[in-house]
């Protein structure tokens, strides 16, 4: 178990390039798809208080899952897992980084995995979508998160506390 659980996290290390939101699709496919760890409704409550908690989301998922399937010892082995490939690739790009940053194609391959990245966060918004129950309230309540956000610069810290409080109050 202890090796299943640092594959499938190395794998979202190493494959989760472009933030925080990109890792969302990847840790659904490894924690509810792959291995069953957790349903997708377990898998979008942890979604849902990970962000209102500081750190990486992919640390917080390790964690999580790491304990739920094997302790302790689970979230050493998931959260290992999860940090090994970034430093790995950071000691490689800190060496080659300043060799290619100048090269054509360089800036071409940056633009092509920022656009990329913005299609995983549409699909795990899509997926997010889907797998909530629909109902008035709660279309609302993310329309004016969504609208905070956007026409208000509000803090994103503020908008998950405003949620979990309202969240108390209409369901």
């Amino acid at each position: 178990m202890l090796i299943r659980l640092f594959w499938a996290f190395f794998k979202v290390g190493a494959l989760a390039i472009g933030g925080s939101y990109t890792f969302y699709p990847l840790l659904e496919r490894e924690i509810v798809k792959n291995y069953g760890w957790l349903s997708m409704e377990e898998f979008i409550n942890v979604a849902g208080f990970s962000q209102a908690a500081p750190g990486p989301i992919s640390i917080k998922y390790a964690v999580y899952v790491g304990y739920e399937v094997a302790g302790i010892i689970g979230i050493l082995a998931a959260s290992l897992g999860v940090m090994l490939p970034a430093v790995i690739l950071m000691m490689l790009v800190v060496k080659g980084f300043s060799r290619y940053q100048n090269h054509p194609g360089f800036e071409g391959f940056l633009r092509g995995v920022r656009l990329a990245t913005l299609g995983l966060i549409l699909f795990f918004a899509w997926e997010m979508s889907t797998a909530l129950t629909p109902e008035l309230k709660g279309i609302f309540l993310a329309a004016a998160a969504f609208f905070g956000l956007l026409a208000f610069n509000l803090p994103p810290g503020f908008v998950l506390i405003f949620g979990g409080v309202l969240g108390l109050t209409i369901f």
